[in-house]
């Protein structure tokens, strides 16, 4: 994929993810002509408040739903290595709460994605006529094993060949 400067800025604001949520962890990534694949995985960052996080998970795309989604126990951390052995996540524990007023929970995948999606739109708003630059919503997928891992990674990494076959090419 060769990016326009609009592009150039997206994959800088993500590449710049870290800086501003040091529990995310990035993984493979790409920036395509109207949407950005990508896997993020959250550790436990004890001095932010670990109710807050959802560690150890790693999402493909970026979601929303994982923000309902409480801290795994300590005694599940693995290594951050992008090769690592991934173990299943079984003890995810979805809380049933009300959220009323789309609170978004701080440092959770969807502060992530509201966060680098409010920075690349200022851009646009700044440097372009383009007044909407996202949809509304976004998709994640929790990866539980190696193999869902590596069949999503494989996916993001081919997915700019695949570019002339996607529904909203223009």
């Amino acid at each position: 994929m060769i990016l326009n400067p609009a592009g150039r800025f997206a994959d800088g604001c993500w590449e710049k993810i870290p800086e501003h949520f040091p529990n995310a962890i990035l993984h493979s990534h790409v920036v395509m002509p109207n949407h950005v694949h990508g896997i993020i995985e959250l550790k436990r960052i004890e001095s932010v408040g670990a109710q807050h996080l959802v560690p150890l998970l790693k999402t493909s795309d970026v979601g929303s739903g994982v923000q309902n989604i409480e801290s795994l126990p300590a005694e599940t951390h693995h290594s951050s290595a992008p090769h690592a052995a991934f173990k299943p996540l079984r003890k995810i524990k979805i809380e049933k709460r009300g959220n009323r007023f789309q609170k978004i929970i701080p440092y959770s995948i969807g502060s992530i994605a509201r966060g680098f999606k409010i920075g690349v739109t200022k851009w646009f708003h700044e440097n372009t006529d383009i007044d909407v630059v996202w949809q509304r919503n976004f998709h994640e997928h929790i990866i539980r094993n190696d193999e869902e891992y590596y069949k999503i990674s494989n996916y993001i990494s081919t997915n700019p060949k695949n570019w002339k076959e996607d529904a909203f090419y223009v």
